[in-house]
């Protein structure tokens, strides 16, 4: 009927962006603040239905973009000199880091799933770098 059914307030700075997470769970990141003592560099994952945070992690700095992974977990590209050359990756069901993959010299600029099932990222740094997964459970 294009009624509003619920707001809620869900960071604080505007949110950047918000995606599916499957199993109806989304999520959402706040856009980087100009004053550093406002910042939030949070994650939080939403359940669907009944809209009540599942979970929020600091990542330590601005993000930049998430990329779904297989074995229900989520890549973090940050906007940062430092931290943004590795890629935290977090469980989507408990918010826990997992692992991290380090190996740019400079921040990375995005990563894609290819074809393989592989992570393949690129960076400042001017390389294309593909990273593999462990195998899913069976």
């Amino acid at each position: 009927s294009g009624q509003l059914q619920r707001a809620f307030h869900a960071h604080s700075q505007p949110i950047q962006n918000v995606a599916p997470a499957g199993q109806g769970r989304w999520l959402s990141y706040a856009r980087e603040s100009i004053s550093r003592s406002e910042a939030d560099h949070s994650l939080k994952m939403w359940r669907e239905g009944f809209w009540e945070e599942g979970w929020s992690i600091d990542v330590g700095a601005p993000i930049l973009d998430t990329l779904l992974l297989p074995q229900d977990q989520v890549l973090i590209i940050r906007q940062d000199p430092v931290l943004g050359q590795t890629m935290p990756v977090y469980d989507l069901n408990t918010g826990e880091q997992v692992r991290l993959l380090s190996g740019h010299k400079e921040p990375v600029n995005g990563a894609r799933l290819s074809l393989d099932g592989r992570v393949l990222s690129w960076s400042q740094d001017r390389t294309l770098r593909h990273w593999s997964l462990p195998e899913q459970a069976e």
